[in-house]
């Protein structure tokens, strides 16, 4: 699968693929890099003559995510965050 967008420090880990009401399809990957930041990336997935591909649309990450999980068994997928405890 080509894979568009995407920075070199990517670690997937927690997958879900949404399905919109339209049949827009986008996957949500959580993203464990190297430096020990956390992010939720958010692909467009479309198929190029029936082969898939994904394109970046966003990332969500900082400093108040902590183990971010992907819940994907709800009917819309929920993403979890653990509070930081001061």
């Amino acid at each position: 699968m080509k894979l568009d967008g995407v920075a070199k420090d990517f670690h997937p880990h927690g997958i879900t693929l949404f399905r919109g009401d339209k049949g827009e399809e986008t996957l949500l990957v959580i993203n464990h890099s190297r430096d020990g930041s956390q992010a939720v990336e958010s692909f467009g997935l479309t198929y190029d003559n029936g082969a898939p591909k994904l394109t970046a649309r966003s990332s969500v990450g900082g400093g108040l995510l902590i183990s971010p999980m992907i819940w994907p068994r709800r009917r819309r997928p929920t993403i979890s965050m653990s509070p930081t405890i001061m």
